[in-house]
């Protein structure tokens, strides 16, 4: 049952970092993800960063699909994804982020607690 459990936590929290993949595809994905509109002097080379962050935001997530199957994996994996996470949610609180930024830094908060309950059941 705990097995389970946490393999469900594993999964769900995968998907939660592979969300930003998306915006790999470019402006548009990212704007709709982050509510931010670019002009076109300093679009390419955000774009660039945002797209590297979205490739980077993927590796947790595919960690914690990997230790769904290797359970040795798991503590990295959570460690990873709960670094990850919590750099967000302090960025986010010391700043002024846009509605979408506080839904994201919500999602992540979200996920801090599944990653507790995932520790819980280690």
């Amino acid at each position: 049952m705990n097995e389970r459990l946490l393999q469900l936590l594993l999964l769900t929290l995968a998907a939660v970092q592979l969300l930003p993949l998306g915006g790999w595809r470019g402006a548009g994905a990212l704007q709709k993800l982050y509510g931010i509109e670019l002009s076109p002097q300093v679009q390419a080379d955000l774009l660039h960063l945002l797209r590297h962050r979205a490739l980077l935001l993927a590796l947790p997530g595919l960690l914690l699909l990997w230790s769904i199957v290797q359970a040795p994996l798991r503590i990295a994996a959570l460690t990873l994804t709960a670094l990850s996470m919590a750099g967000f949610l302090w960025l986010a609180l010391r700043g002024r982020p846009n509605a979408a930024l506080r839904r994201v830094a919500w999602v992540d908060a979200f996920g801090v607690l599944l990653l507790a309950l995932a520790t819980l059941l280690l």
